[in-house]
């Protein structure tokens, strides 16, 4: 009889106050066929490009050539794909080489992509009300708050809020593109900076291979993968982004604490939000989805949860509202 022999999928982690994921999986290549959809100049474009045998940790890199002005590479809907995104602003044909690197193996494919010149660079117009998310005529994704922009930093970043999809993206106008950019003065500092809306809290992001948890506009990382799961965080849940200006916190060495801040806690089949040193209660799923929460987010509370003094209930999510 024929011996049958399974293979595992691995996973490992490994970094300096964070995990780095890879996985033994099959051949690395990219399967989308080398002609794009065509653009158009002034109108928001977006493709997905895929791949077969990646997993959490890959990247991606352009060579031979270079992508329009205004589209940039993002994260894919799924950890086989990435997404072409943004407003072009130059019309021509373009040429390039995508460069896909995972444990090892790379997967290189030239593609062509033809921006058309029957658009407009930027919509002539007022500026869109705020809590409205734009992209810019720089391929930025920008949110409107307080008559100011707010770039978001990564794909990751604007998809780790659950209520923002890319439909719902309006092209900018002159107006917003006039608006002035929000910027702060960091502590310690006597000089402003732009102000960068930061991923979630509570979401996990990868950033270049590396998990890290965002919690109360910091982020951390994991010493081991039994930290990681054994909190019951989820590889399939970190979404690939940009944490680079965020101050990092100690990293999380042991299972045996509370769930940081802006987890979602399932304590015996009711689901709290860490916030303050409180748990606090989310009173229906209706109030659950308006924060574009998702039931895969939910990890099971532990005894040092238990511990942690419940305080008061979560409201429907508002426009001007980001994070709770």
């Amino acid at each position: 009889m024929k011996k049958i022999t399974k293979i595992a999928i691995l996973a490992t982690f490994l970094s300096f106050a964070a995990i780095t994921a890879e996985a033994q999986v099959s051949s690395l290549s990219i399967t989308t066929p080398s002609a794009l959809p065509s653009a158009q100049v002034g109108t928001l474009y977006s493709t997905n490009i895929g791949f077969t045998g990646t997993a959490l940790g890959f990247s991606t890199s352009i060579t031979n050539g270079s992508l329009p002005a205004g589209i940039s590479v993002g994260a894919g809907p799924d950890l086989q794909s990435v997404t072409l995104f943004g407003i072009p602003t130059t019309a021509g044909a373009y040429n390039f080489t995508l460069n896909v690197l995972y444990n090892s193996q790379t997967a290189s494919k030239p593609f062509s992509l033809t921006v058309n010149a029957n658009g407009v660079s930027g919509v002539v117009g007022p500026a869109h009300l705020d809590n409205t998310n734009i992209l810019g005529t720089d391929g930025t994704v920008y949110r409107l708050q307080s008559a100011h922009r707010s770039p978001y930093t990564s794909a990751g970043a604007f998809l780790s809020y659950g209520f923002n999809n890319w439909q719902a993206v309006m092209p900018a106008t002159t107006g917003d593109m006039s608006l002035p950019l929000t910027i702060y003065t960091p502590t310690g500092s006597n000089t402003s900076a732009t102000y960068y809306i930061p991923p979630r809290n509570g979401s996990l992001i990868n950033d270049q291979g590396t998990i890290y948890l965002i919690t109360n506009g910091y982020r951390t990382g994991f010493t081991t993968p039994t930290a990681f799961l054994g909190l019951g965080y989820k590889f399939e849940n970190a979404a690939s982004g940009d944490t680079s200006f965020m101050v990092t916190l100690p990293p999380i060495a042991l299972s045996s604490i509370p769930h940081p801040d802006g987890t979602l806690i399932n304590d015996t089949g009711t689901i709290y939000l860490q916030k303050s040193s409180n748990r606090v209660g989310i009173p229906s799923m209706a109030v659950f989805n308006s924060w574009g929460f998702k039931l895969g987010e939910v990890v099971p509370a532990n005894s040092l949860d238990r511990l942690i003094p419940q305080g008061g209930t979560i409201s429907t999510r508002q426009d001007d509202q980001l994070n709770i």
